[in-house]
């Protein structure tokens, strides 16, 4: 009686199928989470958006849409100007590809489920757990020091609009503030963070920053560009339910950054839903003004469009 001989290369490629699937299973599960998120986002903002009996400029709204298109995509490219600095040579379509479809994350309960993505999708393009964990903290960092930049040129507007306390001096203050956000930038300051971060941490390790305090300057700079890029966006969405002057950009600028902050520091709401949306109105009534049926309709319909955007792109990028 002869004992049939296994065939090596069947037995090899079961552990393969079996990894092959339960990859392909994770990145399914990650998508449908992000996607539902996204989803739950869209439909709070759409009916929020029809307590508002306004007519809009259809105009207005596909420009902001595409402002918010273009700031989405240029967000993933100072992204990826980041991921480089710690030798993470990702290409464009790969950048665009994670940071799009992690981006969606944010729409979730928490503060941190984009950036869970990020470094999850950014390891299947190759990019090593360490230069991905940096790059994401990093590109964080940055966003939330251009957008304080932003408020802080503005502070002597809003300060003198809303409360009898002098403009220059906490226009001082929020410099001070700022100068010492982009000291911790420093190379040299960013990698003793990550030493330490590496002591507390023992199992983990993170890559050292390559590239000069100019480089990282220049990448500042670009988020900066971003925040530009929205108020352009908030600005043409404004447009798209009362015409308002394009002197008041600056004072735009300020509230959408504040805004945001504002919505940051909520530790329950996903991407700062319902908070950035209240305090954008109250400002725009206050420093614009708009009258506050026209700001609190703004405030909403720039949410929404910037969901939009962010799913349109997911959509687009996921197929490159």
């Amino acid at each position: 009686m002869t004992t049939a001989t296994p065939d090596p290369s069947k037995s090899a490629a079961l552990p393969f199928r079996a990894a092959w699937s339960l990859g392909t299973l994770v990145k399914v599960l990650v998508s449908l989470v992000l996607f539902v998120g996204l989803a739950l986002a869209l439909q709070g903002g759409w009916e929020r958006l029809g307590e508002y009996r306004w007519q809009f400029e259809p105009w207005a709204v596909g420009l902001s849409l595409l402002a918010m298109i273009a700031a989405s995509i240029w967000n993933a490219m100072c992204w990826r100007a980041v991921s480089h600095a710690f030798g993470a040579r990702l290409g464009i379509r790969p950048s665009l590809r994670v940071y799009s479809w992690s981006n969606l994350g944010k729409y979730l309960p928490g503060k941190v489920w984009h950036a869970f993505a990020r470094v999850y999708m950014a390891q299947q393009e190759g990019v090593p757990l360490a230069a991905a964990t940096a790059s994401v903290l990093t590109d964080a960092m940055l966003n939330v020091a251009a957008a304080a930049l932003v408020v802080v040129l503005a502070l002597p507007t809003i300060v003198s609009a809303l409360t009898d306390l002098d403009g220059a001096l906490v226009t001082g203050i929020g410099l001070v503030g700022v100068m010492a956000t982009l000291a911790l930038l420093h190379p040299s300051a960013l990698n003793l963070i990550f030493q330490v971060a590496e002591r507390v941490m023992p199992r983990r390790s993170f890559p050292r920053i390559g590239v000069g305090y100019g480089t990282i300057l220049a990448i500042f700079v670009l988020y900066v560009l971003l925040w530009g890029m929205y108020a352009a966006a908030l600005f043409a969405g404004i447009q798209a339910v009362h015409p308002i002057s394009s002197a008041t950009f600056p004072t735009l600028s300020a509230i959408l950054t504040f805004s945001y902050l504002a919505g940051l520091v909520m530790p329950l709401a996903p991407a700062g839903l319902g908070v950035r949306e209240g305090l954008m109105a109250l400002l725009l009534s206050q420093l614009i003004p708009l009258p506050w049926p026209a700001a609190a309709a703004a405030s909403v319909l720039v949410r929404v469009l910037q969901i939009a955007a962010e799913g349109l792109c997911a959509a687009l990028f996921s197929r490159l």
